[in-house]
């Protein structure tokens, strides 16, 4: 547990080192590339030790306590960059909103960012603590080197960042917080408004996210939304997502017999239910991947405009699928961007029978499957779930509702329930947004066509409620590479990812709204 006098030495050791005073405006003259990568190399020492304090600071999504110190962190934080801080009340923890007006006249842009972290088995991590930030080096048969933090202050862009959070999301966050301390340290006025909005409980769920954007219309109101989450494309490119699927959680029960029983007794006489449950699961899709359940792609077209649009993102399957360690892609699309364009089905939990360490003999009472359904906009996550659960009853089930009674097992030989949340909506922001037009200004300079915009990222954010009830446009500014293992135990983030962020943050923060 962080003291405060800790968390405002931290604070104060990130607003004063390493700073480069300039006796031009940034209002009178724009910096150039050059200029901003040299200030974005020269500030990750001071971000690295910044983002050791902020990863120290524990962030399980269940705890309340540990979200407390991170709010309370962020808000000093913050403040210390001269923002207004003001909390909103949620369902859960509550959320920081910190706004700094330049001029009135101008636009705003609010800032989407989330420090919240997943609970994970420390023993899986190749480190003593994952909240102790540890930089690494990777040697030549691939194992990782863990280098002392006083090399830090010449860091190598392939060397790797690892700690709880660090990719997903407080790395990235803290970018923009860097750039914002070179522009309050050295009195430049941004080009926009600012508001940031800092998320404690990110995957809560969209009906309280919802619910606080209703509540809260007013004081959120701005002209665009810029998050700062998603991992890059697979090229490792500077990459500006337009979208994100939704998601579904589904919880699919096959029932067996009222207990687990014998299978020396029983077997060849008690149906087994993981078969019946492997027969079902085999008939939603085909060998080649593609969901065969009725209308589960119904309205996903891919016109000329929006394949070009894919092919920005485009990269060599064979390259992509060496670096996935895979012989041949699901065939749904003929790319990898395409395939993003479809709602997904995926099953990320299978549990029956005896599961710890040692297998038993039994017939088990029942099969217990967790089911992510990734939704895109044409597709709606109700619909997606009705036609899944007509797909199981046209094979033979019986949907029931909780535990079946013995009346029920005596009547039916397929039984099974099926429970769902809807966790984030889709959505998507056209290419030909005006918000493209800032991307484009504020990244061209920086990596001339070395950057990728994506249509669709793959994962999800509880950001539609936003651009429905705010009526704005969004994107998402994706820093993270995409093997920073997100959401699994030695998340990490690649020095010159974390730099290039940190340069894309400048040059957006003194680029004009066309």
């Amino acid at each position: 547990m962080k003291t405060s006098m800790t968390i405002n030495t931290s604070i104060l050791r990130f607003l004063s080192v390493g700073i480069i005073v300039f006796s031009n405006s940034i209002n009178a003259q724009r910096l150039k590339a050059d200029k901003i990568l040299k200030l974005a190399q020269e500030e990750t020492p001071n971000a690295i030790q910044a983002l050791q304090d902020f990863v120290a600071v524990s962030n399980v999504s269940t705890e309340m306590g540990q979200l407390e110190q991170n709010f309370e962190y962020s808000k000093t934080l913050v403040e210390s960059l001269g923002f207004e801080t003001k909390p909103i009340e949620t369902k859960g923890a509550p959320v920081l909103l910190a706004t700094k007006t330049v001029d009135t006249s101008l636009p705003t842009v609010l800032f989407y960012l989330y420090v919240n972290g997943h609970e994970r088995e420390h023993k899986q991590w190749n480190q003593k603590d994952p909240y102790t930030l540890e930089l690494k080096q990777q040697l030549p048969n691939g194992h990782w080197k863990t280098l002392p933090f006083e090399n830090s202050s010449m860091p190598h862009n392939d060397w790797r960042l690892f700690g709880q959070s660090v990719a997903n999301s407080k790395g990235p966050a803290l970018a923009l917080l860097t750039a914002l301390k070179l522009y309050q340290k050295n009195k430049w006025k941004t080009a926009y408004n600012i508001k940031l909005l800092i998320d404690f409980q990110e995957e809560l769920g969209v009906s309280s996210r919802e619910q606080l954007v209703l509540t809260n219309k007013e004081i959120l109101r701005s002209d665009y939304l810029i998050i700062l989450d998603g991992i890059r494309d697979i090229s490792n490119k500077p990459t500006i997502s337009f979208g994100a699927r939704g998601i579904v959680n589904a919880t699919l029960t096959v029932y067996g017999p009222l207990e687990s029983l014998d299978a020396g007794r029983y077997g060849n006489y008690v149906p087994n239910p993981v078969f019946k449950s492997s027969r079902l699961l085999a008939s939603m899709k085909d060998e080649s991947g593609m969901v065969v359940i009725k209308d589960f792609y119904k309205g996903i077209i891919l016109n000329d405009l929006i394949n070009a649009e894919l092919a920005n993102a485009s990269m060599d399957p064979i390259e992509l699928n060496k670096h996935l360690g895979i012989a041949l892609e699901e065939l749904v699309s003929n790319s990898y961007q395409g395939s993003l364009q479809y709602p997904s089905l995926n099953i990320n939990k299978l549990q029956a029978g005896w599961t710890e360490k040692h297998a038993q003999t039994i017939i088990p009472d029942q099969v217990d499957i967790e089911l992510d359904i990734r939704t895109v906009v044409e597709s709606q996550p109700k619909h997606l779930i009705e036609v899944l659960r007509n797909h199981i009853i046209d094979q033979g089930f019986e949907l029931i509702d909780g535990i079946p009674s013995k009346e029920d097992r005596a009547l039916f030989e397929q039984m099974a329930s099926l429970t769902y949340t809807i966790d984030s909506k889709p959505f998507r922001t056209s290419l030909s947004s005006t918000i493209r037009t800032l991307i484009d200004d504020s990244h061209q300079p920086l990596f001339g066509d070395q950057y990728v915009l994506v249509r669709t990222s793959g994962g999800s954010q509880p950001i539609a409620s936003f651009i429905t009830n705010l009526g704005i446009d969004a994107v998402s500014i994706q820093i993270p590479n995409p093997d920073s293992n997100l959401h699994t135990p030695n998340e990490n983030l690649r020095i010159g990812n974390f730099i290039e962020g940190i340069a894309s943050c400048i040059s957006l923060l003194q680029t004009p709204i066309q």
